[in-house]
């Protein structure tokens, strides 16, 4: 408990404007690098369903969660669907450590000067953003993303992918 609070304070304290990015408002815009430096925007995925994922190396429910995802893109990925595992992490380091620990094949943007994590506000971490094809934000998850919550958030995004 008192690991979430830190989160909720560190993260939160990035942003006192409100509570953040709320379903159905448009999914604030990025442009960050992924690991090997080429640049990863929201933009790239117009016109598909974006699972954005904020994460941190530092952060126990991100890593155990990350594995869940990271299945949930390679199923999804044929039928047009992304999940973005966005880090958070201040230092390139631990990240990149993070996604090698965990083989993780999905996409990964690096938001070292938090840029992407002031303009979406979650509150905290993990937190994850459920964004349709015209780029707007369908839903907000916080906290962990367990291997029961799966099923429903694929069903979601699917859903989505069968309304475009």
């Amino acid at each position: 408990a008192l690991t979430a609070l830190l989160i909720l304070l560190v993260v939160g304290s990035a942003s006192a404007a409100g509570p953040g990015v709320e379903a159905g408002a448009p999914a604030p815009v990025f442009e960050l690098l992924d690991p090997s430096g080429e640049p990863v925007k929201l933009t790239d995925f117009a016109g598909r369903v974006v699972v954005v994922n904020f994460w941190a190396s530092w952060c126990s429910p991100c890593l155990r969660e990350l594995p869940e995802l990271d299945a949930l893109h390679a199923r999804l990925e044929a039928d047009g669907a992304v999940v973005l595992a966005l880090n958070v992490d201040r230092a390139r380091g631990p990240a990149l450590g993070a996604v090698r620990k965990l083989a993780l094949t999905l996409p990964v943007a690096l938001d070292p000067k938090q840029t992407a994590v002031e303009a979406y506000a979650p509150l905290g971490l993990p937190a994850t953003y459920v964004v349709d094809g015209a780029g707007i934000v369908r839903s907000v998850r916080n906290g962990e993303i367990e291997a029961a919550d799966v099923p429903a958030l694929e069903a979601e995004v699917r859903e989505l992918l069968g309304a475009d």
